[in-house]
This record gives C-alpha cells, sequence and structure tokens, in this order.
C-alpha cells in the first residue's frame, strides 16, 4: 500500500491534488491530508510516508523547512513541491525534490513528471519481510536503519520500532548474504554483527558509528576507513556501490 502525504494550507488546493493523485498514480495508495504545516512538522509518522506532495508557502512553517527536516532523517524520500511561486524553482533543488509542480499548470506538471514519480515509487517499495506472530511483515527498504545478529537471530531496527526474525536452522541468516541482497541500496557493513543504512548515518569515528537518531554503533578501528569510503561511495552515488571500485 502506497502512503502519501499531501500537505498544504489551501483545502480546496488539497482536493485538486488528491484527485489528480486518485486519477494518474494507479498503484493502491492511503492519502493523508494536512491543511497545517505544523501538523505535518510535529507528526512522528512523517518519515514513513512513501511521497509527500508539499506546498512551499505556508504560514507557521514553510515548505523548505519540513523538506529540510525530512532530507535529514530521510534523504532520499520524494518530495513533490507544489507552488505559484516559480521563483522559488532554484531555491528548491538544495532539498532534492522529485519534482515542481505549478499550482496554474498543475495537471500538466505531473503528466510531465509521471514516468519519474513512478520510477521513484516503484524503487522505494523494495521490502524486507519478517514474520511476525505467524503473519508476514513487510517493512520498506529505506525505513531499516540497521539489521543486528544477536544469537543467532536477526533483529531490525527502524526509525520507530524493531522487529525480531528468528533463527532457521534450514536457512541460517547470514549479514553477508544480506549485503549480498543489498549491497546497491545503501547498507554497509559496520561489522560481523551489523549491517547499517548509510541514510541514517550522521558520522562515522574511528571506533564507532553515530546514527542520527542519535544511536552508536561499536566498529573495529582498523575498519572505519574502509567504511568511511564505502559511505561517501553512497553519498556520493545516492546508495549504488560498485563493489569493484
Amino acid at each position: 500500500m502506497l502512503r502519501v502525504a499531501v500537505v498544504d494550507d489551501d483545502n480546496i488546493m488539497i482536493k485538486k491534488i488528491c484527485t489528480l493523485i486518485c486519477k494518474y498514480i494507479k498503484q493502491a495508495k492511503q492519502i493523508e491530508t494536512f491543511n497545517n504545516s505544523s501538523d505535518f512538522f510535529f507528526c512522528k509518522n512523517k518519515f514513513l510516508y512513501d511521497i509527500v506532495f508539499l506546498d512551499i508557502d505556508m504560514p507557521k512553517i514553510d515548505g523548505f523547512v519540513i523538506a529540510g527536516e525530512l532530507n535529514v532523517i530521510k534523504p532520499n524520500m520524494p518530495i513533490v513541491f507544489i507552488s505559484n511561486m516559480e521563483n522559488l524553482i532554484i531555491n528548491s533543488i538544495r532539498y532534492r525534490p522529485l519534482a515542481f509542480i505549478r499550482k496554474n499548470q498543475m495537471e500538466q506538471d505531473l503528466l510531465g513528471n509521471l514516468d519519474l514519480i513512478h520510477n521513484q515509487l516503484s524503487q522505494s517499495n523494495e521490502v524486507f519481510t519478517v514474520n511476525i506472530d505467524h503473519t508476514n511483515l513487510s517493512i520498506p527498504l529505506d525505513e531499516i536503519v540497521y539489521f543486528e545478529i544477536i544469537n543467532h537471530d536477526l533483529y531490525v531496527y527502524t526509525l520507530y520500532n524493531h522487529y525480531r526474525k528468528k533463527r532457521n536452522r534450514n536457512n541460517e541468516i547470514n549479514l553477508k548474504k544480506l549485503l549480498e541482497q543489498y549491497n546497491s541500496k545503501g547498507f554497509i557493513l559496520a561489522s560481523r554483527n551489523y549491517l547499517v543504512n548509510y541514510r541514517f548515518i550522521d558520522v562515522i569515528e574511528h571506533d564507532k558509528i553515530i546514527l542520527k537518531n542519535g544511536g552508536k554503533i561499536k566498529i573495529s578501528p582498523r575498519n572505519s576507513n574502509e567504511i568511511k569510503r564505502i559511505y561517501q561511495q553512497f553519498l556520493m552515488t545516492g546508495g549504488y556501490y560498485d563493489c569493484h571500485s
């Protein structure tokens, strides 16, 4: 299920945006609307949306402030800016928006960016599945902060929750196997017990990784330079790692 947020202080505009989203984005979706920028900014689940349609010029907290907050925790979150103020297009680039849609040309601009939006959403929908109480739970990869092995069980940590995947004797859990699967998805093998999503790394020190949520992961000092090198390549390539470089 695609999770969509629409943030605009104009209720009429919200309805127009929602109508176009329903008309042109065909995936099954759940749309939540916010006509008060503060409500969205202070929403604890704002990082869990798959795409955000965001007005720029709003009272209290403008769209650039919100985009900056989203970029810090979830740099690859697709943001579509919506505004009639075309002079803000240049300023919007620093927040790496997926698209800029003019309110007076909304349908035309949305159609012009539809392939880009669909491609981005299909990439961001890749998930990791764990079984909780005999029910499969799909966790979007870009919401996973890190994987950890404890006593042969795999723990999956997201911003707000953590999940345990018990050891299967017929299929031993191994972080190196996970790395092979996700080596182009922005994950770094920090140690034999930790596989970390580069998007949530704040600082890499000689003996630890400090995460953007304040968490810390111990690393071997002899591996810190290699971890930094991979991390820097991810920053330059948006999460793609060339194992031959």
